[in-house]
């Protein structure tokens, strides 16, 4: 069973250490945007260990972005994952009174979970990324 909890740094740097390639940017950087004023975020649970944290970054004027980290080990459960964390948006949304969220992605995979969440494709995005990386831009408005 996957549940939710609030949002808690050290859940983020216990899936980090899941991955074989460190992030683009700094863990602690990531974590102080993830928590910035106005930001919402949760972790979903699965047997004592988060295997997914997510949320919207605050950037004000009722619009925000949408983040995903996901343990790379849990292929099998992406259908409960993505129904959890469309529902959990969405009550973000509301509760931090965001009406746009955009999510940026750098690989189509991640960019086919933020379809499936109901984000639409906006563009493409030259050289965007920390590391010059071209991005897609997906967002959703909520009501």
């Amino acid at each position: 069973m996957i549940y939710t909890a609030y949002f808690e740094p050290a859940d983020a740097v216990k899936l980090f250490g899941e991955f074989s390639e460190p992030p683009a940017l700094p863990i602690a950087q990531l974590i102080d945007t993830w928590q910035s004023p106005g930001s919402l975020a949760c972790t979903l649970w699965k047997d004592k260990r988060p295997v997914a944290c997510g949320g919207i970054i605050n950037f004000n004027w009722y619009r925000g972005e949408a983040w995903i980290l996901v343990s790379p080990d849990i292929k099998s459960l992406r259908v409960p994952l993505r129904k959890i964390m469309k529902q959990e948006l969405a009550r973000m949304a509301v509760e931090g009174e965001f009406r746009r969220v955009q999510a940026t992605c750098y690989s189509e995979e991640k960019g086919q979970f933020f379809r499936k969440l109901g984000f639409e494709y906006e563009g493409y995005l030259k050289s965007f990324g920390p590391k010059q990386e071209n991005a897609i831009l997906y967002s959703r408005v909520f009501q």
